[in-house]
C-alpha cells in the first residue's frame, strides 16, 4: 500500500473512513479495535476501501448488517455501527469504533462551530465515558481522551456534558500507567504517557516521551501523523508558545520519514512557513541532538515550496503543468539576477516542434506563451503572472522552457542549484514539489529513492549533452515541470519531466524498468550558456 500522508493538515476523519482491501470480516474487527489509538493503523485503511467498493452484505454473515459502512460520510458509518450493536459481542467495539468517528468530525467541524461541532462533541465524549465505564483496559486511552474534549469544549463555549476532574482523571491515568511492566513500555505506552504530561501541564516531561518514540527506528511517518493529529487537532497544542513547537517539531521529522506522497495545502505551507522556530532545547529533546538541524532543514522545504507555482490557461482555473522561480543568469547568463520560470516545453513552448504531435499522439500540445500564465498561492494568493519572452529546449531534447516575467516578478526568492550530482547508489533520496492536477490547488511532495543516473563522473555515454536521472514511484498528473531537490539541502538537481511503467534504462543498460524521469539541472544550464 502506498504511504499517503496528509500532513498539512492531516484530515484523518475521512481519509481512514474510505479507504481498504481485505475481505476477512476478523480484519475489520480487529482493525475496529485499534481505532481508539491515535496511531493510523494501515490494516484499518485497507479494509475501510474494501468496504466503500464492495457489497459488504455478501462477504460477512447476515447477522452483521454493516454493509453502509461507508457511504463516503461518518453518519453512514455511524448509523452502520448503531446496527451492529444488535449483536452483543461487537458492542464494545462499536463504541471504540464511534467515539474516534465522532472525534474525527469534531475536529473537521470546530472551525465553523454551530451544531455540528457540539453534537460530535456532545456524542465523542458520551462514547468515551461508555468505555472507560466498560473496563479498565480503556481507562487510559479512553480517559485521555476525555480529558482533550472537555479542553475542546472550553475552547469552543460549548459546555461539557460529563462532569470532569481534569486533574484528578489525569493523576489516576498517570499512575495505572505507571504500573504497566517495562516490558509492555512501547509507542503506545509513550504516547499515552505524554498526552497526561500534557493532561497534567507538564509539557516538558511530555516532550521527553515524545522524543523516546521519535528516536525510536520503528516509528513510521503514520505513527507521526496520528501523533500530529492528537496533540495539535485534539489537544490544540498548535495554538501557540511551547505546545505549538512540539507540533512543528513532529512535523520537522515527518518529512524525514519513509512515505511517497504527501499533500501540502498552500495556506498552511504559508502559515508554516512563517512560524517562529522553536528553542534549540526543545528541538533536542524532542528530535535528538541533531534536532535543530532537522528543524533548519523542514524550514528550508516549506520555503522552497513558495516558490513553485501551478501554470494554468490564462484566464482560468485549468492548470496543466508546474513551474518554478529560478535566478535567470543561472541558465542564461545574460538574464543575470532576473527572476525566471522554469517548466517543461511539453507543458509551455512557441517551438513548432513542441506542437508537431506527429510522433507524439497520446500527448496535448504545450501552451503558447501567450496562453499561459502562473500563480504561486503558497507565496501570494489570488496573483497571477504572465510572462514577457519565452526560451525552450524541445520535447525531444531537454524538455526545458525558461520564461522571463512580464512586469514586476514574483516576490519568491530563485530556488539555488545542485553543483553535483547525488550518489547513484541506491539510497539516495530526491524530493518532488508540484502541483497535481485535478481537485483543489495542492501542492504534492513526493519522497523518492533515486534510482540511477547518467551524469558523471560514470554516465554512458561520456558525450551526452541530455543528462537525466531516473527515481521512484509515480507522480500525479500535473508534476511536469516540477523541481527535483537533493536529500540533504533542496538544492535542485533536476527538471521533472516524465515517467512511466516501463521506460529504458540509463546508461546503455537493455533493461526496461519502472521510474520516474528528470533532465540534470546542469545539462540545462549547458545548454542556456550556448548563445
Amino acid at each position: 500500500m502506498s504511504k499517503d500522508i496528509k500532513p498539512f493538515p492531516d484530515n484523518s476523519a475521512f481519509t481512514l473512513l474510505r479507504s481498504l482491501t481485505s475481505r476477512d470480516l476478523q480484519s475489520v474487527l480487529r482493525a475496529a479495535s485499534e481505532t481508539n489509538s491515535i496511531r493510523y493503523s494501515k490494516t484499518f485503511s485497507e479494509i475501510v476501501e474494501f468496504a466503500a467498493k464492495n457489497d459488504l452484505a455478501k462477504l460477512i454473515p447476515p447477522d452483521v448488517q454493516i454493509k453502509s459502512l461507508l457511504d463516503n460520510t461518518v453518519p453512514a458509518a455511524l448509523a452502520a455501527l448503531d446496527r451492529a450493536t444488535k449483536d452483543g459481542s461487537l458492542e464494545q467495539l462499536t463504541h471504540q469504533f464511534k467515539a474516534r468517528a465522532w472525534k474525527d468530525l469534531l475536529v473537521e467541524a470546530r472551525d465553523g462551530g454551530g451544531d455540528i461541532a457540539r453534537k460530535a462533541l456532545v456524542s465523542a465524549m458520551d462514547e468515551y465515558k461508555a468505555l472507560y465505564d466498560a473496563g479498565p483496559e480503556n481507562k487510559v486511552r479512553a480517559g485521555l481522551n476525555l480529558i482533550a474534549l472537555s479542553t475542546l469544549a472550553r475552547q469552543l463555549e460549548a459546555p461539557v456534558p460529563i462532569s470532569i476532574d481534569r486533574l484528578q482523571l489525569a493523576t489516576s491515568v498517570m499512575q495505572s500507567l505507571n504500573q504497566v511492566p517495562q516490558a509492555g513500555r512501547g509507542m503506545n505506552f509513550h504516547t499515552s504517557k505524554a498526552e497526561a504530561y500534557i493532561a497534567l501541564n507538564d509539557l516538558g516531561a511530555a516532550e521527553r516521551e515524545i522524543g523516546k518514540i521519535i528516536r525510536n527506528p520503528a516509528t513510521t511517518a503514520e505513527n507521526v501523523a496520528g501523533m500530529i493529529r492528537q496533540f495539535g487537532d485534539v489537544w490544540d497544542l498548535k495554538a501557540g508558545g511551547r505546545g505549538e513547537g512540539i507540533v512543528q517539531a513532529l512535523r520537522a521529522v515527518l518529512l524525514k520519514k519513509e512515505y511517497d506522497h504527501a499533500t501540502l495545502v498552500p495556506d498552511k505551507v504559508r502559515e508554516l512557513a512563517y512560524l517562529p522556530t522553536p528553542s534549540d532545547m526543545q528541538l533536542e529533546v524532542i528530535l535528538g541532538p541533531d534536532g535543530p538541524r532537522t528543524f533548519q532543514w523542514y524550514k528550508q522545504g516549506l520555503e522552497s515550496a513558495l516558490s513553485v507555482g501551478a501554470i494554468r490557461i490564462a484566464g482560468s482555473d485549468t492548470r496543466i503543468g508546474t513551474g518554478f522561480i529560478v535566478r535567470g543568469g543561472d541558465i542564461v547568463p545574460e538574464y543575470g539576477d532576473e527572476p525566471c520560470l522554469l517548466t517543461n516545453s511539453h507543458v509551455m513552448s512557441d517551438d513548432p516542434a513542441d506542437h508537431d504531435l506527429s510522433r507524439r499522439p497520446n500527448d496535448s500540445p504545450p501552451l503558447y506563451r501567450d496562453e499561459g500564465e502562473v500563480v504561486f498561492e503558497g507565496a501570494e494568493k489570488g496573483v497571477s503572472y504572465k510572462f514577457s519572452s519565452i526560451r525552450s529546449w524541445t520535447v525531444n531534447t531537454l524538455d526545458a522552457t525558461i520564461l522571463r516575467f512580464e512586469g514586476t516578478a514574483p516576490a519568491a526568492k530563485s530556488l539555488p542549484f545542485a553543483k553535483r550530482l547525488p550518489l547513484a547508489d541506491g539510497k539516495q533520496r530526491v524530493y518532488i514539489i508540484g502541483y497535481p492536477g485535478g481537485g483543489e490547488l495542492s501542492y504534492s511532495l513526493e519522497n523518492n529513492r533515486l534510482l540511477d543516473h547518467d551524469g558523471p563522473p560514470r554516465g554512458e555515454p561520456v558525450d551526452n549533452p541530455y543528462r537525466r536521472l531516473h527515481y521512484e514511484a509515480a507522480t500525479e498528473g500535473g508534476s511536469s515541470g516540477s523541481p527535483v531537490f537533493n536529500g540533504h539541502n533542496w538544492q535542485i538537481v533536476a527538471l521533472h519531466h516524465a515517467g512511466g511503467k516501463s521506460i529504458p534504462r540509463l546508461n546503455l543498460k537493455p533493461e526496461r524498468w519502472a521510474a520516474n524521469e528528470g533532465i540534470w539541472i546542469q545539462s540545462i544550464c549547458d545548454a542556456g550558456s550556448i548563445n
